[in-house]
């Protein structure tokens, strides 16, 4: 599957050591999350939107935030999904991702 990324960005830059260690436990909670849901049931995970999240969640170490992460992560619970916006709107700067969760309200209304 091809994501449509939102921003392409050096991690080495916008990280620093306490954004490191907030996606780290990001990635913590997450699999935690998954653990809780999937079990042993590896073939009902990788079949899984949180599968996707899981590689979308490690695309950040390389540079990429993905569109369908923001989106698809409204799945999960929302201390979660707060964790990823917050690093989303790390990567991103605050008005940013205002306009593009504005674009899509617009698009998901049919008013773009």
């Amino acid at each position: 599957m091809t994501h449509q990324e939102i921003k392409h960005f050096d991690r080495q830059q916008i990280f620093d050591s306490k954004w490191v260690n907030y996606h780290s436990e990001t990635i913590k909670q997450f699999n935690i999350h998954c653990l809780e849901k999937f079990g042993d049931d590896m073939d009902a995970f990788f079949s899984s939107v949180e599968f996707e999240l899981e590689n979308m969640l490690c695309g950040i170490w390389d540079g990429y935030l993905y569109e369908e992460l923001l989106i698809n992560s409204t799945i999960l619970p929302q201390p979660l999904f707060a964790r990823i916006m917050n690093t989303a709107e790390h990567i991103m700067g605050s008005d940013d991702l205002k306009l593009w969760i504005y674009n899509r309200i617009l698009i998901a209304s049919g008013a773009e």
